[in-house]
């Protein structure tokens, strides 16, 4: 009985260190996923990190590129001989829609410049400049002057603003658009 009995124990002990083994096994598989997962975690987080850098890079160059395209066609309208107000330079988003106003004696230009390299700009975009072209001469009633709505575009407009463009300027609408080549553009040419 008692070699029985010391079997008995002997096995009990065999399976209380089995069951140790098999809990530690598994604290240290638990505690290498929670270390993988953080590592993942972590370089997730620092790939999060770089991609929002490259973003806020690639933005800031875009709006530098933006604002470098509105001094172009300010001084452009300058050398024309208009007193230009540079409202994207100075108001950045509150310019209500409106990058440049170019005034002379006989005429007042509400400008709004697209530097976009790929893409066209669409009759969406048209019709925004137009509202806010719109909401802008509203105020003004005892105006003399002209007043036209122009785009400024470093690359082109696509057939259905064009074709909505025309469309308003039947109406007796004095919007248009004109194709500028950027200066980056002209010197990669």
């Amino acid at each position: 009985m008692t070699s029985i009995l010391a079997a008995l124990v002997g096995a009990g002990i065999v399976v209380i260190v089995f069951f140790i083994a098999i809990k530690k096994a598994n604290a240290q598989r638990e505690a290498r996923e929670k270390a993988e997962k953080e590592a993942w975690e972590e370089q997730e987080e620092q790939a999060k990190k770089e991609k929002g850098k490259k973003w806020y890079q690639m933005k800031l160059q875009n709006i530098a590129k933006g604002l470098s395209y509105e001094k172009q066609i300010g001084q452009l309208c300058e050398q024309e001989g208009y007193k230009v107000e540079y409202r994207g330079i100075e108001r950045g988003r509150k310019d209500d829609g409106i990058d440049i106003i170019a005034q002379d004696d006989q005429e007042i230009l509400l400008i709004q410049c697209k530097n976009w390299k790929e893409d066209a700009v669409t009759h969406k975009e048209a019709k925004e400049f137009l509202g806010n072209c719109t909401s802008y001469t509203t105020p003004i009633k005892d105006e003399k002057r002209p007043i036209k709505f122009r785009l400024a575009v470093s690359h082109k407009v696509n057939a259905n603003a064009d074709k909505w463009i025309r469309e308003q300027q039947k109406q007796g609408i004095n919007i248009a658009y004109r194709v500028i080549e950027s200066q980056e553009e002209q010197a990669q040419s």
